[in-house]
């Protein structure tokens, strides 16, 4: 049983707020899309991010490594500066590398082919520990997390036999949501906030597969599957947007969540998409941040925030190295400031 009190965090809220000033701004971000691989990993460099010289490793999987490093030892300087309930919290957060992580080693087991450079140790599975279950069973690799039954493992083991990966990764991500949304459900105020952060991600996730799968040969009800409650969007309103033509969705969107979603084309490719969504999520986490000023909002505000530069910052070097357009880049992009 997780016991949680409600607290408040004036002095690590400060601290948060001074890390969020000093990411990436978005002049800095044009200057990134003019530079060739090597003048941004010498920017990067000048930013405070260290490149290992890795001969096997091309100019793209260095700024990859250096990002993911980077995030871990931010992240892990976070957990260590937290306290009490904050700290508790964090954990839960940060449970989500392990999860990403547990889902990169299953699909490194399809493939058969491991890719160091795409774990981001974040969470309690350690790289060594990564590098140890790369070569154990799916049993095992399923055993890192901690909250799966035997029962559970065993079932989902199973599924991978089936070639049913989509479905372990939703089942696995339904059961952090759920771990989350106890522990929301223990706190009165700060309850509330963690239950709004949560409703809007999931509304963000649920949106991005609603039009991601509209085209595709799943069934209604695959689709219907994929879906991860409880957003403020219900089992029956995406069911019914399921149903509709783009541009009756579009319209639903925009009634629903404002005039942001007005100029989304919503005929974009899956990562445009993607990437909006994920801009007018940044716009709320940071209109909480401002309005809960001595919660733990800063705190999780601000470590969206780093994962998200983290995220642009790769998708640039990624870009550059396969020679893609300045536009095509800044295109999908996430910047909200």
């Amino acid at each position: 049983m997780i016991k949680v009190r409600q607290e408040k965090y004036p002095y690590l809220a400060t601290r948060f707020r001074v890390r969020k000033s000093k990411l990436l701004k978005r002049e800095e971000y044009e200057k990134m899309l003019k530079m060739d691989i090597y003048t941004l990993i010498k920017f990067l460099e000048e930013k405070g991010y260290e490149f290992e010289k890795i001969e096997e490793k091309n100019p793209f999987e260095l700024v990859e490594r250096s990002v993911n490093i980077n995030l871990e030892k931010e992240l892990s300087n976070i957990l260590k500066i937290t306290h009490g309930n904050a700290k508790r919290i964090f954990e839960i957060y940060l449970l989500k590398y392990d999860i990403e992580n547990v889902k990169n080693l299953l699909r490194c087991k399809k493939l058969g082919n491991f890719q160091e450079e795409i774990f981001i140790c974040a969470g309690k599975l350690k790289r060594e520990k990564i590098n140890t279950l790369k070569d154990s069973t799916i049993e095992e690799i399923l055993k890192a997390l901690k909250f799966l039954s035997e029962k559970e493992i065993k079932k989902l083991a199973k599924w991978f036999e089936e070639n049913r990966l989509i479905d372990i990764e939703n089942y696995i991500d339904k059961k952090y949501y759920g771990l989350i949304t106890e522990i929301a459900n223990k706190l009165k105020k700060e309850g509330e906030i963690l239950k709004k952060f949560l409703k809007l991600r999931l509304d963000i996730i649920n949106l991005r597969i609603l039009l991601k799968f509209k085209h595709s040969k799943l069934s209604k009800e695959d689709v219907l599957k994929l879906f991860v409650f409880p957003g403020t969007i219900s089992k029956k309103e995406l069911e019914e947007l399921r149903s509709l033509e783009l541009e009756e969705i579009h319209s639903k969107i925009v009634s629903r969540f404002g005039e942001f979603f007005k100029d989304i084309d919503i005929k974009s490719s899956p990562e445009e998409l993607d990437a909006k969504l994920e801009v007018y999520h940044l716009k709320l986490v940071e209109k909480f941040m401002h309005t809960n000023p001595l919660s733990i909002t800063p705190l999780i505000a601000y470590v969206i925030m780093k994962e998200t530069e983290a995220r642009n910052i790769k998708l640039i070097a990624r870009a550059k190295y396969y020679g893609l357009s300045e536009n095509e880049i800044r295109k999908n992009l996430v910047i909200w400031q």
